[in-house]
């Protein structure tokens, strides 16, 4: 294994590597496939056949966050067909109503990836997006807290060297759930994708 695929030695319990049935989550929304390791090995698999307009579905689980922490995950796969298809991490409020998620996206046939970062009023009404354009496709995420109101966003091809997407960021909320989910944004399309693990540090 690649050094960022390798389990940590002393695993936070926030952990997840998909090695089991999934426990301990929620559903956000409403999704046609959702599950760990039957359908991939030691992934999560999910699947929205037809996302909506502005809405996100995916799973999430509570979460009470030590600051700093920096959580981690690698994106294994997506389906990468038709705008704008999106797939990534939540941090979300306790409810969860509220939530900013940071993910990469499908812009354009024939373009680079885009990794961007929304914020959502609940999963059926986003109140921002931000999108960076970058000449690769990137596998793993990183969120950097520094604290409640400062997070960096950044990303890697291979989990060893790191480029910035964006820093200073406020989620705007107290976070108190994180979860996984996808999206078709502005358009309703068929959005799927494979996540390898999540880590906590």
């Amino acid at each position: 294994l690649a050094v960022p695929d390798c389990v940590p030695a002393s695993p936070a319990s926030k952990d997840q590597e998909f090695a089991a049935a999934l426990s301990g989550w929620s559903a956000l929304g409403t999704l046609d496939v959702s599950n760990a390791t039957s359908d991939i090995p030691s992934h999560y698999h999910i699947k929205k056949t037809a996302t909506g307009v502005m809405t996100v579905s995916g799973i999430y689980r509570a979460i009470t966050p030590s600051y700093p922490f920096t959580v981690t995950w690698k994106l294994s796969d997506m389906l990468w067909t038709a705008n704008y298809q999106i797939a990534g991490l939540m941090l979300m409020d306790a409810t969860p109503t509220a939530f900013e998620m940071f993910a990469l996206a499908f812009v354009a046939a024939g373009q680079p990836a885009d990794a961007a970062y929304q914020k959502w009023a609940s999963n059926t009404s986003r109140t921002s997006f931000t999108d960076t354009t970058i000449q690769f496709r990137p596998r793993y995420f990183r969120v950097i807290a520094t604290s409640a109101t400062n997070m960096a966003y950044e990303v890697s091809a291979d989990g060893l060297v790191w480029f910035a997407i964006a820093t200073g960021i406020n989620p705007g909320i107290t976070v108190g759930n994180w979860g996984l989910g996808v999206t078709g944004n502005d358009n309703s399309v068929t959005a799927e994708a494979a996540f390898d693990w999540v880590r906590f540090s």
